[in-house]
């Protein structure tokens, strides 16, 4: 027995290992539209968003994106800069710093002010004054050396300012100058201490400036000028007064200087300040940034882009930064919904190459709060609505199901107010359709192939009107799993019809909670695995129901146990790969454990990976492809892994690397298997070297050992591939080379 367990140990720990080698080609997919700092370089804009940085050459119209999987460690971005040596400097809300080399693509961070003892970090300002970097921060000011990447020095105290106060904008002209929520601070001297507060002369209301809250800095004719709600102040003769009369009681967002021209927004209104005339260029809504240079001309940062050239520039992507739920169809087309309420902006399908995106007023939606998604076999997606109903697309034939054309009900108090909360097919492809909260108390409908409506009220509801139904999950018996959130009775619901739609008489339902078996009774997510089992996620950890036939009985006597390596986590949502694994999102990262959940293979999170944020919201898996997609509120991630659905037959193998050199490569890989491969390595004389099995899929592994545990000598080996009966073979050889 002890031996058994050795061996199941140190194949686990293989497969543990394995995995973290064979993780690859991380993509980030996340909405840049909303630009938070841009600067304009020749023909380039670079540009810090909510979503990550980006690049566009007009040159060649080419985007380059920039996110945790590109090397950047800050998120979100807050500001951007370039130093005297063409690299580009990101800052971000958590006080990151990313200085990426164009020229080798590497990028180093400063993770100083992330690890301060600061309760707000920001990053408000990069800016670049010859070998330095003024980085104005929520607490503060700091110049780093661009050469050294170190820093100078931090300030955080300004003459009779409170300390550690919010910095929003740093420049130099001659002497250092710095716009803060209480004015501007201006260094008295060249070689004054910059640390002693009494090294800076302070500027606000009280003293020839309009407001306290400074935005932003320039120069404009040699002069420093300053951008507040009540005019553009410039600092002559060392004081401040009004720039001119015409730019007097203005509220300037942003501000920007080429040659003697002045560009500044009033609210949504763009101007220009030339030659003491202001002239209207043009309306902008949200402006938050301006530059200009000759290659290029007057650029503005929107929410939607920067513009430029009567157009606005942001790379391809998804609507939104929300992934509360995701689905892959038969096509590997991901598809995704974006929010319930005020945060929904419809929904979106991404085909690998290319994004769609499908919002109101764009396309002919109800309204946009898409906070679920399903795609079932027979080629259709749909999507949940909050308050309108649901929607199908098929073949990118849209159509709107409501209320209005529907049997089914909204809520109480509004019946048109129909949340749908969830969707699965049964053995036969109907659809079911699981009602937040019915009015009628019929939380469950079902859609035939044929167009045919069924509306259920489940008995174990006891006629009493319950809200909050989520997740529905259909079992190779087609019992419905569901949860429920209410207050009154929150816990998992169960229902069969056993085939007779009309019959209400043999309808069979039950409730499980905490007091008969689940470690806790709020149900957030449910999967059925290969098995028929039906894993659910609680605040408390992974229930797992193994004999789920027990739901058709009367009196079921429900086997529930719990996966030790998931107590305590809070469950967000559970997907199942081709091999039975289980991929489940918690509150801590994301967690692969094995089939049964015996073992837990690893562990992701936002430290040791390019995952956006550590709260995981939904899952989906390309089984075809072994593609991993995990999405969260700050963005949506993709991997590449070697669990691929199994081959019906086999045709033949692929084996690579193909020379194996010892000691240089890893694994050698095996690809093209059935289900349940079993594998041999044999000699060019027959010899047996090896045997195992594959993990399920696609794709199985030699590490370059015999059955001894030690290398094999160099040679060119045959590798046989067959089913558990011997009735279907393939082989493959590898050549391997030992160093």
């Amino acid at each position: 027995m002890q031996k058994c367990f050795l061996s199941v140990f140190t194949i686990l720990f293989f497969f543990s290992q394995l995995f973290a080698q064979n993780i690859t080609n991380w993509k980030t997919y996340t909405d840049k539209k909303n630009i938070k700092d841009f600067v304009l370089s020749g023909s380039k804009i670079w540009a810090a968003s909510s979503g990550g940085g980006f690049s566009f050459n007009f040159a060649d119209s080419t985007y380059n994106t920039y996110n945790k999987s590109e090397g950047l460690n800050g998120f979100p971005l807050t500001s951007v800069t370039l130093d005297t040596d063409g690299k580009v400097w990101f800052g971000s809300s958590t006080g990151i710093i990313d200085i990426l080399d164009t020229v080798s693509h590497t990028v180093k961070s400063i993770y100083d002010i992330k690890n301060s003892d600061k309760d707000y970090k920001s990053i408000n300002e990069l800016r670049t004054f010859g070998d330095t970097v003024a980085v104005s921060l929520d607490f503060g000011v700091s110049l780093i050396d661009s050469k050294k990447l170190i820093f100078i020095d931090t300030y955080f105290r300004f003459g009779s300012l409170p300390s550690n106060i919010k910095v929003n904008s740093a420049i130099k002209n001659n002497v250092l100058f710095l716009a803060t929520a209480y004015g501007i601070a201006v260094q008295k001297s060249p070689n004054s201490n910059l640390s002693l507060p009494e090294s800076w002369d302070v500027f606000n209301a009280q003293n020839g400036l309009p407001a306290d809250t400074i935005r932003q800095l320039a120069v404009y004719k040699g002069n420093v000028i300053a951008a507040t709600s009540n005019g553009i102040y410039a600092f002559q003769n060392n004081s401040f007064s009004v720039l001119s009369p015409l730019v007097n009681n203005v509220n300037v967002k942003t501000i920007t200087v080429k040659g003697d021209s002045l560009f500044f927004v009033n609210n949504n209104s763009l101007n220009l300040f030339y030659n003491e005339t202001v002239t209207t260029i043009t309306s902008i809504s949200g402006i938050v940034k301006l530059d200009f240079n000759s290659k290029i001309g007057l650029a503005a940062g929107t929410p939607t882009g920067v513009f430029a050239s009567n157009n606005y520039y942001y790379p391809d992507g998804p609507y939104s930064n929300q992934f509360p739920s995701i689905s892959i169809d038969n096509n590997s087309t991901l598809w995704i919904a974006t929010g319930r309420d005020i945060t929904g902006k419809g929904f979106s399908k991404f085909d690998g190459k290319k994004w769609t995106n499908y919002y109101s007023p764009k396309d002919p939606l109800p309204q946009n709060s898409y906070h679920i998604v399903f795609s079932d076999k027979n080629g259709m997606t749909y999507f949940g609505n909050w308050g309108s109903g649901f929607a199908r697309v098929q073949n990118d034939n849209l159509s709107i199901f409501t209320a209005d054309n529907t049997p089914m009900k909204g809520i109480q108090g509004s019946a048109k107010y129909l949340v749908i909360s969830g969707f699965d097919t049964d053995a036969k492809g109907n659809l079911w359709i699981l009602n937040y909260g019915a009015a009628d108390n019929k939380n469950l409908s079902m859609l035939t192939k044929d167009s045919v409506w069924y509306n259920f009220q489940i008995p174990a509801e006891e006629n009493v009107f319950r809200y909050a139904h989520f997740n529905l999950a259909i079992d190779q018996n087609d019992t419905k799993w569901f949860g429920l959130q209410d207050n009154g009775k929150p816990g998992l619901l169960y229902f069969n019809e056993k085939g007779t739609l009309e019959n209400v008489s043999d309808d069979i339902s039950g409730f499980i909670n905490s007091s008969n078996g689940l470690n806790n009774s709020s149900v957030n997510s449910l999967a059925v695995d290969k098995m028929g089992d039906v894993w659910v996620g609680t605040s408390l950890g992974v229930n797992v129901i193994t004999n789920t036939y027990s739901a058709l009985y009367s009196t079921p006597q429900f086997r529930i146990t719990s996966v030790f390596s998931l107590r305590q986590q809070t469950i967000n949502c559970i997907a199942v790969d081709p091999i039975n694994q289980k991929w489940v999102g918690t509150n801590q990262g994301l967690i692969l454990v094995n089939s049964d959940g015996s073992s837990l293979i690893t562990a992701l999170n936002s430290k040791n990976s390019p995952l956006m944020d550590d709260e995981i919201r939904s899952i989906a898996i390309d089984a075809n492809k072994g593609i991993v997609y995990v999405g969260t509120d700050n963005g949506l991630v993709s991997f590449n892994t070697p669990f691929i659905k199994p081959l019906d037959s086999f045709t033949s193998l692929f084996v690579y690397p193909n020379p194996f050199i010892i000691n240089k490569n890893n694994i050698i890989t095996i690809e093209g298997l059935i289900k349940d491969s079993d594998i041999k390595i044999l000699t060019a004389a027959g010899t047996l070297v090896n045997q195992f099995s594959s993990p399920g899929g696609k794709v199985a592994y030699w590490d370059g050992k015999d059955l001894a545990g030690k290398f094999v000598g160099s040679g060119i080996y045959l590798i046989i591939a067959y089913d558990k009966e011997g009735n279907n073979i393939v082989t493959g050889k590898v050549a391997v080379l030992k160093k």
